[in-house]
Protein backbone atom coordinates (compact mmCIF):
# COMPACT_ATOMS: atom_id res chain seq x y z
CA UNK A 1 0.00 0.00 0.00
CA UNK A 2 1.54 3.47 -0.93
CA UNK A 3 1.93 5.33 2.17
CA UNK A 4 1.17 8.30 0.45
CA UNK A 5 -2.35 8.00 -1.53
CA UNK A 6 -3.70 4.91 0.52
CA UNK A 7 -3.53 2.86 -3.33
CA UNK A 8 -2.27 -0.18 -3.87
CA UNK A 9 1.47 -0.21 -4.83
CA UNK A 10 3.98 2.16 -4.57
CA UNK A 11 7.18 3.83 -5.46
CA UNK A 12 10.65 2.10 -4.65
CA UNK A 13 11.84 4.14 -2.71
CA UNK A 14 8.72 3.67 -0.31
CA UNK A 15 9.03 0.21 -0.21
CA UNK A 16 12.51 0.59 1.32
CA UNK A 17 13.46 0.58 5.08
CA UNK A 18 13.60 4.27 7.24
CA UNK A 19 17.30 3.31 7.15
CA UNK A 20 17.81 3.65 3.56
CA UNK A 21 15.60 6.97 2.42
CA UNK A 22 15.89 10.53 3.74
CA UNK A 23 15.58 13.82 2.96
CA UNK A 24 16.87 14.41 -0.52
CA UNK A 25 20.67 16.53 -0.65
CA UNK A 26 21.06 15.85 -4.53
CA UNK A 27 18.86 15.51 -7.66
CA UNK A 28 20.22 13.26 -10.16
CA UNK A 29 19.66 14.10 -14.05
CA UNK A 30 20.01 11.08 -15.84
CA UNK A 31 18.19 9.10 -18.82
CA UNK A 32 16.49 5.73 -17.99
CA UNK A 33 18.41 3.78 -21.47
CA UNK A 34 22.21 3.79 -19.56
CA UNK A 35 23.07 1.01 -18.05
CA UNK A 36 22.83 0.32 -14.43
CA UNK A 37 26.68 -0.27 -14.46
CA UNK A 38 27.14 3.19 -16.08
CA UNK A 39 24.78 4.52 -13.14
CA UNK A 40 26.65 3.02 -9.99
CA UNK A 41 30.27 3.60 -11.80
CA UNK A 42 29.38 7.08 -11.77
CA UNK A 43 28.37 7.98 -8.42
CA UNK A 44 30.39 6.29 -6.96
CA UNK A 45 33.46 7.93 -8.27
CA UNK A 46 31.40 11.27 -7.30
CA UNK A 47 31.21 9.83 -4.06
CA UNK A 48 34.69 9.28 -4.03
CA UNK A 49 36.03 13.10 -5.51
CA UNK A 50 33.73 14.82 -3.42
CA UNK A 51 34.26 13.32 0.00
CA UNK A 52 30.86 12.95 0.39
CA UNK A 53 29.56 11.07 3.34
CA UNK A 54 27.93 8.47 1.47
CA UNK A 55 25.86 7.74 4.76
CA UNK A 56 24.73 11.36 4.60
CA UNK A 57 23.75 11.27 0.89
CA UNK A 58 20.11 10.81 -0.41
CA UNK A 59 19.21 11.19 -4.24
CA UNK A 60 16.71 11.93 -5.76
CA UNK A 61 15.83 9.73 -8.75
CA UNK A 62 12.65 9.49 -10.93
CA UNK A 63 13.07 5.84 -11.93
CA UNK A 64 13.47 5.58 -7.54
CA UNK A 65 10.44 8.16 -6.51
CA UNK A 66 7.89 8.21 -8.83
CA UNK A 67 4.88 6.18 -8.35
CA UNK A 68 5.32 4.17 -12.03
CA UNK A 69 2.37 2.16 -11.29
CA UNK A 70 0.46 6.07 -11.48
CA UNK A 71 2.09 7.33 -14.32
CA UNK A 72 1.11 4.11 -15.69
CA UNK A 73 -2.17 4.36 -14.83
CA UNK A 74 -3.02 8.23 -15.38
CA UNK A 75 -1.18 7.22 -18.97
CA UNK A 76 0.97 10.43 -18.22
CA UNK A 77 4.65 11.23 -17.61
CA UNK A 78 3.80 13.53 -15.10
CA UNK A 79 4.29 15.87 -18.35
CA UNK A 80 2.45 18.98 -19.57
CA UNK A 81 1.21 22.19 -18.30
CA UNK A 82 2.45 21.25 -14.86
CA UNK A 83 5.92 19.72 -15.78
CA UNK A 84 8.01 22.88 -14.97
CA UNK A 85 6.28 23.12 -11.11
CA UNK A 86 7.13 19.60 -10.51
CA UNK A 87 10.17 19.57 -11.45
CA UNK A 88 11.15 23.03 -9.76
CA UNK A 89 9.52 21.65 -6.36
CA UNK A 90 12.42 19.21 -6.62
CA UNK A 91 15.11 20.68 -7.37
CA UNK A 92 14.53 23.26 -5.32
CA UNK A 93 14.37 20.91 -1.96
CA UNK A 94 17.37 18.93 -3.30
CA UNK A 95 19.46 22.18 -3.58
CA UNK A 96 22.22 20.68 -5.86
CA UNK A 97 21.37 18.54 -9.15
CA UNK A 98 23.74 15.90 -10.57
CA UNK A 99 23.98 15.74 -14.41
CA UNK A 100 24.83 12.16 -14.85
CA UNK A 101 26.59 11.65 -18.31
CA UNK A 102 26.87 8.12 -20.38
CA UNK A 103 29.70 9.45 -22.15
CA UNK A 104 31.78 12.30 -23.25
CA UNK A 105 30.91 12.14 -27.10
CA UNK A 106 27.30 12.67 -27.97
CA UNK A 107 26.32 11.48 -24.73
CA UNK A 108 22.70 10.77 -24.74
CA UNK A 109 21.95 13.20 -21.89
CA UNK A 110 21.83 16.10 -24.85
CA UNK A 111 19.67 14.13 -27.10
CA UNK A 112 16.78 13.79 -24.42
CA UNK A 113 14.22 16.54 -23.85
CA UNK A 114 13.36 15.92 -20.36
CA UNK A 115 17.22 15.95 -19.22
CA UNK A 116 17.63 18.94 -20.91
CA UNK A 117 14.36 20.64 -19.20
CA UNK A 118 15.91 19.46 -16.00
CA UNK A 119 19.22 21.45 -16.77
CA UNK A 120 17.13 24.35 -18.03
CA UNK A 121 15.58 24.77 -14.29
CA UNK A 122 18.49 24.00 -12.53
CA UNK A 123 20.03 27.04 -14.72
CA UNK A 124 16.65 29.25 -13.82
CA UNK A 125 16.69 29.00 -10.39
CA UNK A 126 20.64 29.28 -9.68
CA UNK A 127 20.95 26.01 -8.38
CA UNK A 128 24.47 24.24 -8.39
CA UNK A 129 25.28 21.73 -11.37
CA UNK A 130 27.77 18.91 -11.07
CA UNK A 131 28.21 16.63 -14.40
CA UNK A 132 29.65 13.20 -13.04
CA UNK A 133 30.70 10.45 -15.68
CA UNK A 134 30.95 6.70 -15.33
CA UNK A 135 34.72 4.75 -15.47
CA UNK A 136 34.52 4.36 -18.85
CA UNK A 137 33.82 7.97 -19.89
CA UNK A 138 37.22 8.75 -17.82
CA UNK A 139 39.11 6.21 -18.89
CA UNK A 140 38.21 7.36 -22.73
CA UNK A 141 39.35 11.11 -21.70
CA UNK A 142 42.91 9.80 -20.21
CA UNK A 143 43.29 7.55 -23.39
CA UNK A 144 42.65 10.40 -25.68
CA UNK A 145 44.81 12.81 -23.79
CA UNK A 146 47.83 9.98 -23.93
CA UNK A 147 47.36 9.70 -27.39
CA UNK A 148 47.06 13.38 -27.93
CA UNK A 149 43.17 13.60 -29.43
CA UNK A 150 42.56 17.14 -27.75
CA UNK A 151 40.68 17.96 -30.57
CA UNK A 152 38.75 14.93 -30.03
CA UNK A 153 37.51 16.28 -26.65
CA UNK A 154 37.08 20.11 -27.66
CA UNK A 155 34.93 18.89 -30.32
CA UNK A 156 32.87 16.77 -28.40
CA UNK A 157 32.26 19.83 -25.82
CA UNK A 158 31.91 22.19 -28.96
CA UNK A 159 28.99 19.51 -30.19
CA UNK A 160 27.05 19.82 -27.27
CA UNK A 161 23.29 21.14 -28.90
CA UNK A 162 20.33 20.90 -26.82
CA UNK A 163 18.33 22.36 -29.83
CA UNK A 164 18.07 18.63 -30.93
CA UNK A 165 16.90 16.84 -28.26
CA UNK A 166 13.63 14.63 -28.26
CA UNK A 167 10.48 13.51 -25.79
CA UNK A 168 8.82 10.60 -26.35
CA UNK A 169 5.73 12.90 -26.34
CA UNK A 170 5.73 15.42 -29.76
CA UNK A 171 3.99 17.17 -27.04
CA UNK A 172 6.05 17.24 -24.05
CA UNK A 173 8.68 17.78 -26.91
CA UNK A 174 6.52 21.14 -27.84
CA UNK A 175 6.44 22.25 -24.23
CA UNK A 176 9.81 22.01 -23.32
CA UNK A 177 11.62 23.68 -26.23
CA UNK A 178 8.58 26.77 -25.98
CA UNK A 179 8.95 27.53 -22.03
CA UNK A 180 13.02 27.36 -22.95
CA UNK A 181 12.63 29.87 -26.07
CA UNK A 182 10.85 32.03 -24.71
CA UNK A 183 12.38 32.29 -21.27
CA UNK A 184 16.64 31.75 -21.32
CA UNK A 185 16.75 30.54 -24.70
CA UNK A 186 19.36 27.18 -26.02
CA UNK A 187 22.49 28.57 -25.85
CA UNK A 188 22.38 29.52 -22.41
CA UNK A 189 21.88 25.96 -21.39
CA UNK A 190 24.49 24.93 -24.04
CA UNK A 191 26.56 26.84 -22.33
CA UNK A 192 25.86 25.93 -18.82
CA UNK A 193 26.12 22.03 -20.00
CA UNK A 194 29.20 22.55 -21.81
CA UNK A 195 30.82 24.71 -18.86
CA UNK A 196 29.94 21.77 -16.57
CA UNK A 197 31.52 19.43 -18.23
CA UNK A 198 34.74 21.03 -19.02
CA UNK A 199 34.90 21.82 -15.15
CA UNK A 200 34.77 17.46 -15.26
CA UNK A 201 37.33 17.58 -17.66
CA UNK A 202 39.67 19.59 -16.02
CA UNK A 203 39.87 17.68 -12.90
CA UNK A 204 40.08 14.51 -14.78
CA UNK A 205 43.29 16.61 -16.59
CA UNK A 206 44.53 17.05 -13.22
CA UNK A 207 44.31 13.93 -11.98
CA UNK A 208 46.79 12.97 -15.14
CA UNK A 209 49.65 14.41 -13.58
CA UNK A 210 48.54 13.86 -9.79
CA UNK A 211 50.77 10.80 -8.79
CA UNK A 212 48.65 7.78 -7.39
CA UNK A 213 48.85 6.01 -3.73
CA UNK A 214 51.22 3.00 -4.11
Amino acid sequence: TCPRDGRPNCSIVDALEDAYSGKVTHFVSWCWTYSLKNVVSAIERWLQKSNEDAQSVFLWMCFFCNNQYRIKEEATQTGSDELKEIFESHLVEAGRMLVLLDTIVQPTYVKRAWCIFESYVCIAQGIPMNIILPNTAETFFREAMRAGKIELLTGAVDDLNVRHARAGSEQDEDLIKKIILTTTGFDVVNRAVRARLIDELTVLFRELFTPQPS
